[in-house]
């Protein structure tokens, strides 16, 4: 299972997106996401999301640089990591809680 998740800096989750198996890209999944509208729609009020590199480069989806040439785009990658760190802990802390969404811990089906 691919599953999109957004959570903001605090660890509240806003947003999941559970319906498509785990061989879907994630571009497809946020093309086919209410992300778009909510991003769309919050953008007037200067919010932004970060994505890993499965994901486009958007006005409001900020994704690391794939070829840093300068120490300016290193540093961006460098917090942008920081950052992302985030989502990966929020993923951490929901696998650790529910056994049966981590590889072994169980699961689902």
């Amino acid at each position: 299972m691919n599953v999109q998740m957004v959570c903001l800096a605090d660890q509240y989750i806003s947003h999941v997106n559970a319906m498509f198996p785990g061989s879907v890209h994630d571009a497809y999944i946020l093309r086919n996401s209410s992300i778009l509208y909510v991003m769309g729609e919050l953008q007037r009020h200067r919010v932004w999301l970060l994505g890993d590199s499965g994901y486009p480069n958007l006005s409001w989806l900020m994704t690391p640089v794939r070829n840093p040439r300068t120490r300016a785009e290193e540093c961006y990658n460098e917090a942008h990591g920081r950052t992302r760190r985030v989502i990966e802990r929020t993923f951490g802390l929901l696998k650790a809680k529910f056994r049966c969404l981590h590889m072994t811990g169980g699961s689902l089906f």
